[in-house]
């Protein structure tokens, strides 16, 4: 009788530690998968910031009734696919839809209306990526268009000193 307790505990020892393998393993699989959603989710953030970068020039040669050059079209159109490219491999995301869509579609009659959309989608991936960065990085963006707005050659003079012109 007593080997059969012997046997019987081995067995529930053994079924117990192989479940608690099993269990940590899973556990582990979802904290990786979740942090490479999130490395990835931070990847297509930080690329949208450079599409914006793209973008504003197409927006400014708009207003000012301009062709955009080849060099700033071809930037933004090799961002916006790097973008693509990285949403294929999170198939999670729900800003898919609205990503893809402010980058690819023809439905937009300007690219001031483009560009508010995509402001739009990187304010909601900012708040779930890196919520304090996008909260100041709006607050500078709202302060530099204020700028733009009420004297425009202050801005551009400002502009110059820290950014080349493309």
């Amino acid at each position: 009788m007593d080997v059969w307790i012997g046997i019987v505990g081995v067995i529930v020892g053994g079924g117990i530690t192989i479940l608690a393998v099993v269990i940590a393993h899973t556990l582990q699989s979802r904290k990786e998968r979740k942090e490479t959603e999130d490395e990835i989710m931070f990847i297509i953030y930080m690329m949208l910031l450079e599409l914006v970068g793209h973008h504003f020039w197409i927006v400014s040669d708009e207003a000012l009734g301009q062709k955009s050059s080849e060099h700033i079209l071809n930037s933004y159109h090799r961002t916006c696919w790097r973008i693509a490219d990285e949403i294929r491999k999170v198939d999670k995301l729900q800003e898919t839809e609205g990503i893809l869509r402010v980058m690819f579609s023809l439905a937009y009659e300007t690219e001031r209306k483009r560009a508010d959309d995509l402001n739009k989608i990187l304010d909601l991936l900012g708040q779930q990526v890196n919520p304090n960065y996008a909260r100041i990085v709006e607050e500078i963006s709202e302060q530099n268009q204020i700028m733009l707005a009420n004297d425009f050659k202050k801005y551009w003079q400002r502009q110059r000193k820290i950014q080349p012109l493309v």
